[in-house]
């Protein structure tokens, strides 16, 4: 509910109604909080610029290909392909058959690799597979199967241009192999590293002290963290009219300083 005053030709009257807002995709966080205003913060994140990549779950008997779509903070998995595979048994008994078994086992292991292979390239490759669809790529599972995948030709051949991750996962969901290193955007951040490492004394640490300097004008540059929210990065985008210049850097560098760095023009 929305309680407002409404002034009409110098008289005040309360209004009491609604709005509805309609979120372009699900949401699948939940947060409740009594306060003086309205926390989109969740919302805002599904409108900034959309980022696609790709995700390969993958173990001895199952795949499952998935279009991870990535705005902000926001992410959501949609399942593309799906392929199962029957393994071949292992003989337990020696001799000619145990080896003829163990060498058909192998081969039709290698097919299955060759499979998900081609159905990876298929699902993220358009234009006859010379535009790649996606900005990353990650390879999870349980198994040796994953850095299979990842060796073979066609991944490294379609594929090598992009960020290619692998990673062990206890299971084949999506929501809990995930974590946002596997889609973090690739920054150099070795000019903040080497004035860290100098102990620089143009360095500027914490929100407070940094949105100081701004106001008087004596940063030079703010490096962010990849993760920032839409809302604080909209306030930080306004250094610009300071001629300040906005750097994003890894969010595992950002996270031991509250999320930003400052730099001064001079110490």
């Amino acid at each position: 509910m929305l309680c407002v005053l409404v002034k009409f030709k110098n008289i005040f009257s309360e209004y009491n109604g609604g709005i509805i807002v309609i979120p372009p995709e699900k949401v699948k966080k939940s947060f409740y909080r009594c306060d003086s205003h309205f926390h989109l913060d969740t919302l805002s994140e599904m409108y900034r610029d959309e980022d696609i990549y790709g995700m390969v779950l993958i173990d001895g008997k199952e795949t499952k290909i998935y279009n991870v779509i990535k705005r902000g903070d926001y992410i959501d998995f949609k399942l593309q392909k799906r392929y199962s595979y029957d393994p071949q048994k292992k003989q337990k008994k020696g001799g000619q058959s145990a080896q003829r078994i163990g060498r058909i086992r192998l081969e039709k292991r290698d097919r299955y690799i060759d499979t998900v292979a081609n159905l990876v390239v298929s699902t993220f490759m358009s234009k006859n597979n010379t535009k790649i669809n996606i900005n990353g790529l990650a390879i999870c599972g349980l198994a040796l199967t994953k850095k299979e995948l990842y060796d073979h030709e066609m991944i490294q051949h379609y594929f090598g241009t992009i960020p290619i991750k692998v990673k062990t996962t206890k299971n084949l969901d999506p929501y809990l192999s995930y974590d946002e290193t596997l889609f973090e955007k690739s920054y150099d951040s070795s000019e903040v590293l080497e004035l860290i490492k100098q102990a620089d004394d143009r360095l500027v640490f914490g929100k407070s002290n940094i949105k100081h300097a701004l106001s008087i004008c004596t940063l030079e540059t703010i490096y962010i963290s990849s993760n920032t929210s839409q809302i604080l990065r909209e306030k930080i985008d306004l250094a610009n009219v300071y001629g300040c210049k906005i750097v994003e850097i890894s969010s595992e560098i950002a996270k031991d300083y509250d999320g930003m760095i400052g730099v001064k023009f001079f110490s």
